[in-house]
């Protein structure tokens, strides 16, 4: 499992090569909009796989203090378009500002696929 952010592109049936690129276009050009800078034809920041059913978007950022462990200077986002196996369950979404101060969660409900479909 990762601490980073993973998105399931759900459909009625297999969406068209088309489609899934101008997703990851889109999905590009908003990350570079918010202020992230990463090169999307340099592989180590962008790739996609299986007809752009998979695409792999590493954003780069400077980190505040160095230290050793598992964390990396990168934030990882996945999307996929892949049939699930079991339906998705609505979960509300909650940074850890909002957690550590008991708010609410910014996001009350977003559908969400269970763990083992993103295990594999």
């Amino acid at each position: 499992m990762s601490e980073d952010l993973d998105l399931k592109i759900v459909s009625d049936g297999p969406p068209p090569r088309t489609a899934l690129r101008r997703l990851r276009e889109s999905v590009t050009a908003k990350l570079i909009d918010a202020g992230f800078e990463f090169h999307p034809d340099n592989p180590d920041h962008r790739k996609s796989n299986f007809e752009n059913r998979y695409t792999l978007c590493r954003l780069p950022y400077e980190a505040i203090a160095v230290g050793q462990g598992p964390l990396r200077p990168e934030i990882k986002i996945e999307t996929s378009a892949w049939p699930l196996r079991r339906p998705p369950a609505p979960k509300p979404v909650r940074s850890f500002i909002a957690e550590g101060f008991d708010r609410p969660a910014e996001v009350p409900e977003i559908a969400c696929v269970a763990i083992v479909e993103t295990a594999a």
